[in-house]
């Protein structure tokens, strides 16, 4: 009895299986899409104050290193 449980739900619980990786992998990529909104939001304002650094001679790898850290740093 317990064969003939275990088949007759394999296919559901495969379907279930399948939902939750494509669920969490939707959640996933959701969270990655709003962060980088966010990010791309917060970093806005970067070309002049890159420009303004370099000008002020700041090396060119500062300045890269400036827009990653505030770019991943979300708090304005």
């Amino acid at each position: 009895m317990d064969q003939v449980l275990t088949h007759s739900l394999a296919l559901r619980s495969f379907m279930m299986m399948l939902l939750s990786i494509f669920g969490g992998l939707a959640l996933v990529l959701a969270s990655v899409g709003i962060y980088g909104v966010i990010s791309v939001a917060s970093v806005g304002n970067e070309p002049a104050k890159s420009a303004c650094a370099l000008a002020l001679g700041a090396r060119p790898a500062d300045v890269l290193r400036m827009i990653l850290t505030e770019g991943l740093n979300l708090s304005p």
